[in-house]
């Protein structure tokens, strides 16, 4: 076996300062600024409402769709939250979402999963404009897109996501999460197995 020793000269000369490899006038000349303040702009929008108690204040609102049934209370919810995530980031949009969704369902008395869960995935649904996710807001700043190819592309794709969506989750998303089952800790002395389809306020 040949082991090689590797040794190198000693170097006494001054070095020269590395250039970075990205200087401030580069990123000042050449970053998206506006595609910055599309985002930035929805996670100050989430926090300002959580913050201001805008969010209980709606979630107390909403209370006036016990009337509807379970299933078309999710399509709703799923359609809006579609809706506002073409505006705002998906983040900072179910951030704002999720605490108003969850304490309607334990107000209603349902699995708060039921109508959580598919409004954390229709966030996804961004496909329309811009600002309603960073891919979105790239492909823009390039100038080959305009708003309008945007959103007819993107509208039929929205309408499709959220059919598939409110379909399984009444269907194979019932069964596999339990989402008709109220947890024991959100029920306040109601019957374990309530059904979402029978549960009355």
């Amino acid at each position: 076996m040949v082991t090689c020793h590797f040794r190198f000269p000693k170097d006494d000369r001054p070095h020269k300062p590395v250039p970075p490899i990205l200087d401030w006038p580069t990123v000042e000349k050449k970053f998206p600024w506006g595609v910055l303040l599309l985002i930035g702009g929805g996670f100050a929008l989430a926090d300002a409402c959580e913050k201001s108690g805008l969010s209980s204040w709606i979630g107390s609102h909403l209370e006036a769709f016990k009337e509807l049934d379970t299933w078309v209370m999710v399509l709703l919810f799923t359609s809006l939250v579609a809706v506002c995530t073409e505006v705002t980031s998906n983040t900072a949009t179910i951030t704002l979402l999720l605490p108003i969704l969850g304490d309607l369902a334990v107000r209603l008395q349902l699995n708060p999963l039921y109508l959580m869960f598919p409004c954390a995935i229709a966030t996804s649904f961004a496909f329309m404009l811009p600002v309603a996710t960073p891919p979105n807001a790239i492909v823009f700043a390039t100038g080959y897109i305009t708003v309008k190819d945007m959103a007819s592309a993107g509208f039929m794709v929205n309408i499709l996501c959220i059919l598939v969506l409110n379909v399984a989750v009444n269907t194979w998303g019932m069964a596999y999460f339990n989402l008709n089952v109220v947890p024991p800790e959100f029920l306040n002395g109601h019957n374990t197995t309530m059904n979402v389809t029978t549960v009355s306020p």
